[in-house]
């Protein structure tokens, strides 16, 4: 899709301040009531450079060398500004590394916790307030309880053409997941309102008929989805929040427990009517491989955890193994 290959370019010539934002801690509506409009930055499938390397070390999760690598290319310039949520180790290192270079544009740390606890519900409170007030400097607009509330509808309208999106590739098997993983990408850096023409005008195509639910690693781009659509295989469903987590606010693999994340894989694998589960874990995102386990005895069927590294030879041979039922 043409239109996510060019979101960031497309980002940086809106009107406007443009406030990235790294992580899916923070409600972009937050942002959009400021007047700003959010960004969230994404890695890519090509190589860090060897300056992000020594940054953050080899030891870090590819899709945070990526984010930093654009960075130092100049790719985001544009931002008024840059919120890190603390999603993850890599995030928060990410935000160490940034603070002490010389950018075009201030960095903020949102730390929100998962925790099912009122001291942790107060917390968090607290953090986007914090993380509001913070972006409002940088744009200069003060919160307006009113343009909060109309931004806040902006987006769940979005948000709801996503799920009709996500419904489509759920029950009639003409979306491919390549497609919802793009469109959730453009969800995440065109205006909603633009965003919503995007979606809307995705229309049927040809998937594979055997379905697959994604865990595992994040997956910010859509190459591993393509590569397993070229092997004869559609993923349906995914609980990481490039895809369905984003919808349906599933408990997130950095800060879950394992019983929480297996329930809910079940929960969605069903409702997907998927075939396969499939699990993919980064070299260096070494923490969903705990969570394979309690999923695979959840949902049943043959259950895959892989390394990915420089290419998907060893998922796509785990594709195979699950369309012959011999995995």
């Amino acid at each position: 899709m043409r239109a996510y290959v060019e979101r960031y370019e497309a980002a940086g010539a809106l009107a406007g301040p443009v406030v990235g934002v790294v992580g899916g801690d923070l409600p972009p509506s937050l942002v959009a009531g400021l007047g700003a409009h959010p960004v969230r930055l994404a890695g890519t499938g090509e190589a860090p450079s060897s300056a992000a390397l020594d940054l953050l070390g080899a030891a870090t999760d590819a899709p945070v060398l990526s984010i930093l690598t654009q960075i130092l290319d100049g790719r985001f310039d544009y931002l008024a500004g840059l919120v890190v949520c603390r999603d993850s180790v890599g995030s928060l290192n990410l935000f160490y590394v940034l603070r002490g270079l010389r950018l075009p544009f201030p960095v903020h740390l949102c730390q929100v916790l998962h925790l099912d606890r009122p001291s942790t519900v107060a917390f968090n409170a607290g953090q986007l307030r914090r993380t509001v007030d913070v972006v409002g400097r940088w744009v200069g607009v003060e919160f307006d309880a009113d343009r909060q509330h109309d931004a806040a509808n902006r987006y769940a309208a979005l948000d709801d053409t996503l799920r009709a999106l996500q419904q489509r590739r759920r029950t009639t098997g003409t979306v491919r997941g390549t497609t919802f993983l793009q469109c959730v990408g453009i969800a995440a850096t065109y205006p909603p309102e633009e965003a919503r023409r995007l979606v809307e005008a995705v229309g049927d195509e040809e998937a594979p008929a055997f379905r697959l639910f994604y865990t595992g690693s994040t997956q910010h781009h859509p190459d591993l989805y393509r590569a397993v659509e070229d092997r004869g295989a559609n993923i349906v469903g995914e609980d990481h929040d490039w895809g369905d987590l984003h919808l349906n606010g599933g408990p997130a693999g950095p800060s879950a427990t394992q019983t929480a994340r297996a329930g809910w894989t079940a929960q969605e694998f069903r409702a997907c009517r998927a075939d396969a589960l499939l699990a993919v874990v980064r070299e260096h995102d070494t923490g969903p491989a705990w969570d394979v386990p309690g999923q695979r005895a959840a949902v049943e069927p043959s259950a895959v955890c892989l390394r990915q590294q420089n290419n998907y030879d060893d998922v796509l041979d785990a594709v195979d193994a699950l369309r012959k039922g011999t995995a």
